[in-house]
């Protein structure tokens, strides 16, 4: 046994160094977070260098780094250090959470779902995943996969109702139309003082000419909402649409409404179905020209 106080001192710098180190590193992590939860990013980050100059495998530092930088905007920078972390630990729920909300925002769609997939897999009862994903693969037009997601959550919870508006766009999308007025129906039986979706299904009946179906739910939508001027307005399309001669007025008062309550389509239609007696007063060749050219 060598008894040499040197070789005992230098036996424990060699074991106390590489905690020593750790501690130093996380110590810059604990600054870190500090000025993180101060938004101070960039003294931050400088932190945060500090904590992986000294431990390269602290995963967290990376984490958090990744999350100063994209709050600076620097969302390339902020991927490469999720991937460092992911690296380490492939199953860190939370950096995978994380580099899929950076990839949404800065348009990187396709890694996005990926990413939620992989925690899918992990967590499969994660309905915030589910959710997240189906948005994106709406944005990436692929109905049919948001429409799985957007089930699986409402298979989940019946009473969804974000998920039940929003497959019930998707179904829209797929022209699937009884089954985005299926999905309205459905929120109604749980919030029967929804407006938007009374004015939702006003529109889907609208969109299959089902129009005396269409004005009983726009007519509700502005029961419950009397200031909105979209259902004025596409309840007019629909008296319009249903017949003309006998529903013009209605119609024309309900544009003068969508106008007043700041639709600006509504203008165009006013003026050709409602405001004859005025056309034909700027078209007549004695009082036409006082507007001046350009007039048609």
């Amino acid at each position: 046994m060598n008894t040499n106080p040197t070789f005992f001192i230098i036996t424990l710098l060699i074991l106390w160094c590489p905690l020593a180190s750790a501690q130093t590193a996380r110590d810059f992590l604990q600054s870190g977070l500090q000025k993180l939860e101060k938004a101070d990013y960039s003294l931050a980050i400088i932190d945060f260098d500090e904590a992986l100059r000294r431990d390269s495998t602290l995963a967290p530092a990376y984490l958090h780094r990744a999350r100063a930088k994209s709050n600076l905007q620097f969302f390339a920078g902020a991927i490469r250090d999720l991937d460092r972390a992911l690296a380490l630990d492939a199953r860190n729920v939370e950096c995978l959470r994380t580099r899929a909300a950076i990839c949404q925002i800065s348009g990187r769609y396709e890694e996005a779902a990926q990413d939620f997939s992989k925690i899918i897999e992990l967590i499969p009862n994660d309905s915030e995943a589910y959710r997240a994903r189906a948005l994106i693969l709406s944005t990436l037009e692929d109905y049919r996969g948001a429409y799985r997601d957007y089930t699986t959550l409402i298979e989940k919870k019946a009473d969804d109702i974000e998920a039940l508006f929003a497959r019930s766009a998707i179904s829209f999308q797929l022209k699937n139309y009884q089954g985005a007025i299926d999905d309205c129906g459905r929120i109604l039986a749980f919030d029967p003082q929804n407006a938007n979706a009374y004015f939702n299904r006003g529109k889907f009946w609208f969109v299959v000419r089902k129009f005396g179906e269409a004005l009983a739910d726009f007519n509700q939508a502005l029961l419950i909402d009397p200031k909105d001027a979209e259902a004025y307005y596409f309840r007019a399309l629909a008296y319009h649409n249903q017949n003309p001669e006998t529903n013009k007025t209605l119609a024309c008062e309900d544009w003068k409404k969508a106008l007043e309550l700041g639709v600006g389509q509504a203008q165009e239609w006013l003026d050709k179905h409602c405001n004859k007696s005025l056309i034909a007063f700027l078209h007549h060749p004695t009082t036409g020209p006082i507007f001046g050219p350009g007039l048609k």
